[in-house]
């Protein structure tokens, strides 16, 4: 069995924003009772045009009697950095890191029960 990777709504909308986690309708019957999947997430914001900083984030698990979570970005300052989605517990991720660079997360891959399974690298505002 294909495993149940779930959805992401606005996963790129510049903050403020509301991300919504959900399992598609198609797949709550393919999952086994009891069943939970755990989803990490990192948002990160650009900071004095040199550094990416660690604005927020969060875990949580989704269930069959649970399938959507939604959350909340801040507003990040009006400069948005990277976003990680993580099929699993995320590593412990840096406070900041240098603006351009990206972190090095393994990627989510059929057969693994962690990894990225969708990450974004958002291009800050010349303004920034």
């Amino acid at each position: 069995m294909d495993i149940v990777i779930p959805q992401i709504t606005n996963a790129a909308t510049p903050a403020p924003a509301t991300i919504t986690f959900s399992i598609a309708p198609a797949d709550l019957d393919r999952l086994c009772e009891g069943w939970e999947i755990h989803v990490s997430w990192a948002a990160y914001y650009t900071y004095n045009a040199e550094v990416q900083m660690y604005s927020t984030g969060d875990d949580f698990v989704l269930t069959a009697a649970s399938p959507t979570r939604t959350r909340r970005l801040g507003g990040e300052y009006g400069c948005p950095g990277d976003r990680y989605f993580y099929f699993g517990s995320l590593p412990t991720l840096p406070d900041t890191f240098p603006r351009g660079e990206h972190l090095d997360l393994p990627s989510w891959a059929p057969g693994r029960t962690t990894g990225v399974f969708l990450r974004h690298y958002l291009v800050p505002p010349e303004d920034c």
